[in-house]
């Protein structure tokens, strides 16, 4: 699974997105408008298309993004870490 940068035309707000095997995961950095000292990487996953590609907004049928529990995390690698074991989990669970 390899993280790619995704734009998000929000200031206070990164993302990165992975697909992979039916899955589309995407991790995000936040500044919490509460707190603005507190950043944290938080993370979620949906299923895909056949073609990978998500459903569109307002279509109809589509899943909304499931949140992988654990996060906020402190570090990008904890927060990849979360979607890697979801991704096992998921792909057990199809089996």
């Amino acid at each position: 699974m390899r993280f790619e940068p995704v734009p998000v035309p929000l200031r206070d707000m990164r993302a990165w997105c992975a697909k992979t095997h039916g899955f589309s995961f995407v991790i995000t950095l936040e500044q919490q408008q509460r707190d603005p000292n507190f950043t944290g990487y938080n993370a979620s996953w949906k299923r895909v298309r056949g073609d990978m590609r998500p459903a569109l907004p307002g279509l109809g049928g589509e899943q909304p993004a499931n949140r992988i529990e654990g996060g906020p995390w402190k570090t990008f690698g904890q927060a990849e870490a979360a979607c890697r074991a979801a991704l096992m989990r998921l792909r057990r669970a199809e089996q």
